[in-house]
């Protein structure tokens, strides 16, 4: 689990805290994301393909169910 920066957190620090924490997964390996669809994990998804373009993302949508629907 990434966890959540300090806000004014920049870029650059950012995409090394996602670098730093998918540093352990062997070259071209399988990922499962499991993504909302809102901002944080369509980020997070985004940015786990810019910082290791050589894993094989799989996105699950997961609908929480927290929203009613609009």
């Amino acid at each position: 689990m990434i966890g959540a920066l300090p806000p004014g957190t920049g870029p650059e620090a950012v995409l090394a805290s996602v670098r730093d924490r998918l540093a352990v997964l062997p070259t071209a390996s399988t990922v499962l994301l499991a993504c909302s669809g809102g901002p944080d994990s369509t980020a997070l998804a985004v940015l786990t393909r810019v910082v290791r373009p050589d894993l094989r993302l799989v996105l699950a949508h997961v609908t929480h169910g927290l929203r009613t629907p609009a």
